[in-house]
Parts: structure tokens; sequence; C-alpha cells
């Protein structure tokens, strides 16, 4: 599906009211015509499931956001991310963002650094050129360790 989709899909409202204010037939075509539109909608959103949303058409706020996994596909041109956004989603979203050498050391040493301290990485929005947040711009970083848990010690059960 194409980035025309929408806008066609507009036209063909736009001739489906038309039709609507004359006659029987009118009403009949444009009748005819909802359904076909119904049907390619229903057909662009059965092709869009499934795959990953472009990481600067997300609305959200993903600052804080824990990237699951990542895959750099430099043929592809693109960077994949699967993320979970603490306190939304309980399942990962597949999000692509396009390729940059910049961008994929960056995910590369954030996700090793984080191995190294067995946490995760995260992604805030990053801040453009002029001061100002900018959309779609993220970096990527490790979570700081998490501290082992106090041992006071104590031995359990004694």
């Amino acid at each position: 599906m194409s980035a025309a989709f929408p806008i066609i899909c507009v036209v063909l409202l736009g001739v489906f009211m038309f039709l609507t204010f004359y006659n029987i037939i009118g009403r009949i075509v444009a009748a005819l015509l909802f359904t076909a539109i119904s049907a390619l909608f229903l057909v662009g959103v059965w092709e869009s499931i499934g795959k990953p949303k472009p990481l600067w058409t997300e609305i959200r706020d993903l600052s804080g956001a824990t990237i699951v996994a990542a895959v750099p596909a430099e043929g592809a041109g693109k960077i994949y991310l699967w993320v979970i956004k603490a306190g939304f989603w309980q399942t990962p979203i597949a999000y692509v963002m396009p390729w940059s050498v910049e961008k994929a050391q960056e995910l590369q040493d954030a996700m090793r650094e984080a191995e190294i301290n067995n946490s995760h990485v995260e992604m805030e929005e990053g801040p453009s050129g002029d001061g100002e947040e900018s959309l779609g711009e993220f970096e990527f970083h490790a979570a700081p360790q998490t501290p082992m848990p106090d041992k006071g010690g104590e031995l359990p059960g004694l």
C-alpha cells in the first residue's frame, strides 16, 4: 500500500458524498462505492498488521522506553526496533527507522554496555540542533546497573 492510499480514500469519500444528493441511482452507486472503499480500507489495515511502524510516526512519548531487540539491516537501509513503553504496553511494538552509521553504532554500543551491566537499553528523544525537541530523533543508552539487594549479613532461616 502506498502513501497515496489515504488521499484516494478521501477523494472517493468526497465522490460518495456528492452522489448521495441525487436520485436513487446516485444513492445505489454511492452505496456500492462505500462498500468498495470499506473493502480497500480493510485490505490496507490487513496488509499493515505485523509490519513495523515508522518511528517518526509515533505520537506517544517514547522517552524511557525499553529496547527489547534491535536489528540493523544496512542492506535494507533500515534499523528495526522492538520497544516496550513502561506503563502502557505489555507487549513489544515493532518500529523501523532509517539506517545511519551513527545510530547503528550508538545502538550497538548501548546494547553492549547494557549486556556488560546486566541492564537494558533505553531510548530518549534527542534535541535538535536549535535546542528544541526534534520529532523522530532518538538517542540510545544503557540503563544504569540495578544494585544487588542488600543481604544484611544475616542468613535466611536461621
